[in-house]
This record gives structure tokens, sequence and C-alpha cells, in this order.
């Protein structure tokens, strides 16, 4: 009886487990990468055929920065399309109909992306590499938001940065400097045979 049970239990945890993988793929599928980019394309097309007649900021509010946007059907035909020689004016036309905003694409993007590095994806580096790989990521990281921070401000293009420009490029060369020696002591490290990578380094 106890066997029975510990029998069923297990099927049900493998059952459980086969679900979750089936929709861990499901979310990781090739066809909704492709179908949340044919909606992101779209998005972006009535987001800027919208400007037309709307502020840039209201367009992006209510199309970008909202999870269902509200489409209506006249952006499909500016005043462009009617040109006072041949027409009276542009035909009234009311009504539209709801779409995903780039809030919920986006999120979606963000899950597929994750879903398919789980599923596809394996960590090739272990030990020191991955722990070099992961330092110059957080760099990366940390330069990216300094530069971010550091230029220019919501109080117009040229507002004062927190570095100097002088210094910001010295700044750029000494990184650089660091990353050609970094390459060239890379390619000296590799094995012979692999020509390819030691050429790219180099």
């Amino acid at each position: 009886m106890a066997t029975n049970t510990i029998a069923e239990s297990a099927r049900a945890e493998m059952a459980i487990g086969d679900l979750a993988r089936h929709g861990v793929e499901s979310l990781a599928s090739l066809r909704l990468t492709v179908v949340l980019f044919a909606l992101s394309i779209f998005i972006v097309l009535t987001g800027t055929l919208a400007q037309v007649e709307k502020d840039i900021w209201l367009v992006v509010d209510q199309y970008f920065r909202c999870a269902f946007a509200w489409i209506e059907w006249k952006v499909f035909f500016p005043p462009s399309f009617f040109p006072n020689l041949l027409f009276k004016s542009r035909p009234e036309i009311s009504g539209g109909f709801w779409f995903p905003g780039g809030w919920l694409i986006g999120t979606l993007m963000g899950v597929n992306l994750l879903a398919a590095h789980g599923v596809r994806f394996r960590t090739q580096a272990r030990g020191q590499q991955l722990v070099v790989g992961l330092i110059v990521l957080g760099v990366g990281l940390a330069m990216t938001c300094f530069v971010i921070r550091s230029g220019s401000n919501a109080a117009g293009f040229q507002a004062k940065s927190v570095l100097k420009y002088a210094t910001i490029w010295k700044l750029l060369l000494a990184g650089t400097a660091v990353a050609a020696v970094a390459a060239l002591y890379s390619a000296v490290r590799l094995e012979r045979h692999r020509k390819v990578e030691r050429w790219c380094l180099g």
C-alpha cells in the first residue's frame, strides 16, 4: 500500500514537472518571439502616425507607457492622404480598437527572453573564466550607468556634466588601453590551435 502511494506521488511530481517544463518551453517559443516583434513594430508604426495630430509625450503615454493602447482608426488616414485638389476634406472616421501597449509587449519580450535563455542556453564558462566574465559585465554596467548619470539631464542638452569632457576622454583612452592589454594577454594565453580567436584578440 505504501509502495503504491509513493509511486502515485512520484507520478504526480513528474506530471507537475512536465507541465512546468512545457509551460517554460511555450514561453521560450520562437513563434512567440516573432509575434511579439510584429506587435512591437505595429505599435511603433501606429504611435508614429498618431504624432501627426498629437503631442509626442501624449502619444508616449497613450501607446507605450501603458498595458493596453486605444488605437483610433483615423491614425491610418492622415491628412496628407487627402489633398485638397482631390478631396474636400478628410472623412470623419470614428472608433478604434484595443491593442497591447508598450509595457505589456516589453514585459512579454523580457519573459520570452529569460525563458529562452533558461531552456536553450547553457553557461559554458566555469571557475575563473566565469568570475572574470561577471566582473567585466559588472564593470560595463557600472560604466554605462556612470555615463548616463554624468551626461546632460532634463535641464537641457547643454546641462553641466559631473565630469569635464576632457576627463571623460582621458578615462576613455585609459579604458581602451586596458582593454587592449587584456586582449593581447588573452591572445598569448590561448592554445596555439585556436588561431581565429588569437587573431581576433590580437
